[in-house]
Parts: structure tokens; sequence; C-alpha cells
């Protein structure tokens, strides 16, 4: 990237992506320690629209919060994420 402010987000999130996630999922840091609680939330959202069935697109996945909260609720889920370690993590995520 050209400008010096710019950041290189694969690079930044390939290479932080254990302790970025460790940090925005358990509140170290003051990120998100209501991670769970989103997700709840969202899944609510997201059934009085579509209901309790079908699939789901989960873009930006990260560790797969999001996704592993649709699939316990029972919908096809497929993550997508720019970086291959977040994806590594969602797929070592037991509750994916």
């Amino acid at each position: 990237m050209g400008n010096s402010g710019e950041v290189d987000f694969l690079e930044y999130f390939s290479s932080n992506a254990s302790s970025w996630t460790s940090a925005a999922h358990s509140g170290v840091g003051g990120y998100f320690p209501l991670a769970q609680q989103r997700a709840h939330l969202a899944l609510q959202s997201i059934e009085k629209m579509a209901g309790r069935e079908g699939a789901d697109l989960d873009f930006g996945c990260g560790p797969g919060v999001f996704a592993a909260a649709l699939a316990s609720a029972g919908f096809d889920v497929v993550g997508i994420d720019f970086s291959s370690d977040m994806l590594e993590l969602a797929l070592a995520n037991p509750d994916v």
C-alpha cells in the first residue's frame, strides 16, 4: 500500500490472528467482551427475517463466532475471510 498511514489488513489479521482473536473475544484490552451476546442478538434478528432454517454466508467470519451461533441454530453456514489464518481459527473452533 502506498501511503504510510495505510494498513495492510491481510498482513495485520494474518500475523495477529491468534492474539487478536483472543483479545477481541475475551474482552482483554477492551475489545468485544460481549461477543457471544452479540452473536445471540444477531441470530435473533436473522431468525425474525429468515426463520430457523436455511443457509447463511458469514463474510469476514474471523474465528467463527457468528458462524458457530448460526450453525448451532440449524443453519448451513459458509464462512469467508480474506485471512487464511483467521479461517484456520474458525475451522479449529469446536463450536463451528
